[in-house]
């Protein structure tokens, strides 16, 4: 493979509502972000890792665990409304003005996503040279119960009933449904997608499809506890993220 510039950036603001300090809520005795961190970091194929953030607190934890944090974002670009395109574009402009860095590829890797694995970020980098891709996602296939033919909506009369009915009941066998697919834990987008369109998936996207306990994201306290037990439970290897 063809040896390419790649960075993996890290996007993790320091507010949050559903936990407060989201980013750095202990998780087995260590930092949220920090799995995200050492998934970037023994990666085979990423060059350099960043985490953007607003916060002074996440970008000291995160230069303990290995990241760089070249600078801090302005805070209007990391509250509730914020979109993380518009800061992955300041991080992205500001490193090509001052410091001439362009990378050829950005994986982007949420911080609440602390089972993704280095093998699928390399899986994902690989394919996006391979494909000269515009990016490329990783995926979870919806099960049965989330299948959009089995999907129920309430009307303004408060009824509810299949969202697509006809489909529901003209495919009976789920085998011959087709199949739908959920965002699974990280996006590989090229430099130019991203500096110059704002977009992480282009029209030239390919994927990577993953297993559901590395697609699990950490939204509240209940995620916590489960991923805490999946780790427990010797169901995944969180030092190197394996799931066995």
């Amino acid at each position: 493979m063809v040896k390419k510039e790649i960075l993996g950036l890290i996007p993790a603001r320091g507010g949050s509502k559903s936990i407060p300090k989201k980013n750095l809520s202990m998780l087995n005795n260590k930092p949220l972000i920090s799995y995200a961190i050492n998934a970037l970091k023994n990666s085979n194929l990423v060059s350099r890792l960043m985490v953007t953030t607003d916060d002074e607190e996440i970008a000291s934890v995160s230069k303990k665990f290995g990241a760089e944090v070249p600078f801090l974002r302005p805070s209007h670009l990391a509250q509730d409304t914020s979109r993380v395109l518009d800061a992955l574009q300041y991080t992205l402009k500001r490193l090509k003005d001052e410091n001439n860095y362009v990378p050829d590829y950005i994986v982007t890797v949420q911080p609440t996503s602390p089972l993704v694995k280095s093998s699928q970020i390399d899986s994902a980098i690989s394919l996006a040279v391979e494909k000269n891709a515009e990016s490329v996602i990783t995926v979870e296939e919806l099960t049965h119960r989330h299948h959009p033919h089995n999907i129920r909506g309430i009307t303004q009369e408060e009824t509810i009933g299949f969202w697509m009915e006809k489909e529901h009941y003209s495919v009976m066998n789920r085998q011959q449904r087709p199949k739908f697919y959920a965002f699974g834990n990280l996006y590989v987008s090229s430099f130019n997608l991203l500096h110059d369109q704002g977009l992480l998936e282009g029209k030239n996207n390919f994927h990577i499809e993953i297993d559901p306990i590395s697609a699990i994201d950490i939204d509240n306290h209940i995620d916590v506890l489960m991923v805490e037990s999946l780790m427990n439970s010797g169901v995944t290897d969180n030092e190197k993220n394996n799931i066995l």
